[in-house]
């Protein structure tokens, strides 16, 4: 919804009104509850994927979920009422940044956005856009796509003055032109849309009580640029025909300067009648209003009902116009965007959100009884999802638009590690847990004796071993490199004593990041869009294509098994015909009479299974699967291959004669043997024996 609202604000700006002020910042790693959950421990809210979040987790849930974990740097401003709020600049969970820093060189930005995206492929392309802005930020994307679409459609319309008639070009006295319209339109940019107000802020309540807001689109400024000056409109003008000369040769497509009579209803609905202002432009014999450019540019709620009608038709499947510009078919566009449930939720608030809007956060939608899930209403649909509401509305809706901001510590308000994969084939540590972790924020364990951290290399080599009791061929790596704090976004493998979550908390680390944006203040201008930070690097420089390596990734959403999705989402190279994904498990083997007396015996051991559906925040390995399908027993083992089992009999390791000499010994299949071999496990005097060499 954030990208479609930077796309939406093409051409708009609002003025930022508001300095900074010397209240501290805002700076660290936070939950973020619901009021409404506060009597009964609920609301907690997690990050669930790109475009899903919910407030749903009680606070036993949130306390094992990364995805609850925000990170947070808001700055105090001084509104023009004195007031101070925090304007939210870095807001991110699971490798989800929201905001971001602001490029002042788009054109270059959208470069680099657009190298790695694959514009032949929707979808495709969408899984490109989402990981490009969950790095960037989402806003700063937005922001970037924005300002380049506008440059990029301005340049466009330079090629039509060429084809415009001589009486045109005369009428608009081209060959006066001071500028070209891609100049004019970068201009346009600086001046008008780096002034756009992308960002979100926190208002006090008490305590470490906010409400959570955001300013919708004011077009005011936009006809304030139009109508500034003579240039500025002569500009303006002229890409209005060149504008209209474009148009007139794509099928579906018209000039946009006629308001039919459905569309006057449309925007009657939304609180606008374009009669009042317009009776004149009315055409009785057609029954619409003709209306032009340049009425439409200076006049800012004109233009903003424009543009939310246009905005509505190129997200509908079923209002979009059948043609096709710059290689993007709207139908098909819109098609595609439906599949995602933010974007039809989008078109269903879009009715009833007005110009310059204040619109706060809310839990759960709310409806006004005419349009569903509007900003306006008062009834709660009681979904665990958001809403927003305007200021009055959310004042009066009380504990559902105030969120408590729970700074992350390690009493109450922590986070820790679950056991996973139970490990008690091992004797000494009953109660030994692994998990392979993979987190977006640097930690260290808060009691390190109960938990070893092992982070893992981008590869490995693979070992094979045969597993005599269990009669199979085992592929293992080996992790044993131990240190005491982990970076964020590095695959780790976490070795547990316990599954008490008490003993396993992690503290967060605080760091700056590149992507990290602090505010300058420049007065009564506002804050300026700071510098081009370096993007964080997620390519991994790893050969996928050698036969005997196991080569590690991590991700931090949940995410399906597909060539196209792990590469698009996480950049993991991956080719399902020579290659296997495996996760972290927990691989439990019946093994029949086993024990002396001649029982059942379960051996549970930490495996790497091969998997369809990676769960979020795990370490995974890809690595060959030639051998595998014939066997499919056959998965990867952590460290060197266990073959113990039974731990409660205890297994003794002894040096023996190569015969029975004058005690019997038996296999563990209770069959008399004469010769022994190292390293297999047999029962002799009653107890079970590893024979580490043979005299």
């Amino acid at each position: 919804m954030r990208i479609l609202y930077s796309v939406c604000s093409l051409a708009l700006a609002a003025t930022m009104g508001f300095s900074a002020s010397a209240a501290d910042a805002i700076t660290g790693y936070f939950r973020v509850q619901s009021a409404l959950g506060t009597s009964d421990g609920t609301g907690y809210v997690e990050v669930k994927s790109p475009f899903r979040t919910a407030p749903d987790n009680t606070k036993a849930e949130a306390l094992t979920k990364p995805g609850t974990v925000m990170r947070l740097r808001a700055f105090p401003v001084v509104r023009k009422s004195q007031t101070i709020d925090y304007m939210v600049c870095n807001l991110s969970s699971q490798g989800i940044e929201v905001f971001g820093t602001p490029k002042s060189d788009y054109m270059d930005a959208i470069e680099e956005i657009f190298t790695d995206i694959n514009l032949n492929n929707y979808r495709m392309a969408a899984y490109d856009l989402q990981r490009v802005g969950r790095d960037l930020g989402y806003m700063a994307t937005g922001r970037v796509i924005v300002q380049a679409l506008f440059e990029v459609v301005a340049t466009r319309l330079d090629d039509e003055i060429a084809k415009l008639t001589d009486e045109q070009k005369a009428s608009l006295g081209t060959a006066s032109m001071t500028e070209t319209l891609a100049e004019f339109a970068q201009r346009f940019n600086k001046e008008v849309s780096a002034n756009i107000d992308l960002f979100a802020y926190l208002e006090p309540v008490s305590g470490q009580q906010y409400r959570l807001y955001f300013n919708w689109i004011d077009c005011t400024s936009v006809s304030k640029f139009y109508l500034a000056n003579e240039q500025n409109k002569k500009s303006f003008e002229i890409g209005f025909e060149c504008m209209r000369h474009y148009m007139s040769t794509k099928s579906g497509l018209s000039s946009g300067e006629t308001i039919d009579a459905s569309e006057y209803a449309l925007w009657k609905s939304w609180g606008y009648d374009l009669d009042v202002n317009y009776h004149d432009c009315y055409n009785s014999e057609k029954n619409r209003y003709d209306l032009t450019y340049e009425k439409i540019f200076a006049d800012h709620e004109l233009l903003y009902n424009w543009l939310k009608m246009y905005v509505e038709r190129f997200l509908d499947p079923e209002k979009a116009p059948d043609a096709e510009i710059l290689g993007i078919n709207f139908v098909d566009f819109a098609t595609e965007m439906q599949k995602h449930e933010i974007m039809q939720g989008f078109l269903k608030y879009i009715p009833s959100i007005q110009e310059g809007q204040k619109l706060y956060l809310t839990s759960g939608r709310f409806t006004d009884g005419v349009n569903e899930f509007s900003t306006v209403g008062t009834v709660s649909d009681n979904s665990q999802m958001f809403g927003l509401l305007g200021e009055t509305q959310a004042k009066a809706a009380g504990n559902a638009a105030i969120w408590n901001l729970i700074p992350m510590d390690t009493e109450d308000n922590y986070l820790s590690i679950p056991a996973v994969a139970h490990r008690t084939n091992k004797p000494n540590e009953e109660d030994g847990h692994l998990i392979a972790w993979y987190v977006d924020f640097p930690f260290e364990m808060l009691t390190p004796d109960n938990a070893k951290l092992m982070p893992m290399s981008s590869s490995y080599s693979l070992q094979s071993k045969v597993l005599q009791n269990l009669g199979i061929t085992a592929k293992y790596i080996t992790v044993n490199n131990e240190v005491s704090k982990v970076d964020r976004q590095t695959p780790v493998l976490v070795d547990m004593k316990t599954t008490t979550l008490a003993d396993n908390i992690v503290k967060i680390i605080w760091a700056d990041q590149d992507n990290d944006y602090t505010p300058t203040d420049t007065g009564s201008d506002g804050f300026i869009i700071g510098g081009d930070d370096d993007e964080i690097d997620i390519q991994r420089d790893v050969d996928v294509s050698t036969t005997s390596t196991a080569v590690v990734y991590g991700v931090l959403l949940d995410t399906a098994v597909d060539k196209d999705i792990l590469y698009h989402e996480w950049l993991i190279e991956y080719d399902p015909t020579s290659q296997m994904v495996y996760d972290l498990g927990t691989r439990e083997n019946k093994i029949e009479g086993g024990r002396t007396d001649g029982a059942v015996v379960y051996m549970n051991t930490p495996w790497f299974f091969t998997t369809s559906t990676i769960p979020a925040n795990h370490t995974i390995l890809v690595a060959d699967n030639t051998d595998v399908p014939t066997n499919p027993e056959r998965m990867i083992s952590l460290n060197e291959a266990a073959d113990e089992y039974d731990p409660l009999t205890g297994v003794s390791t002894i040096g023996v004669d190569s015969t029975e000499g004058t005690q019997a010994i038996y296999d563990l299949q209770g069959r008399r043997v004469n010769t022994v071999v190292p390293g297999n496990i047999y029962i002799m005097g009653g107890q079970k024996i590893l024979v580490t060499s043979v005299k």
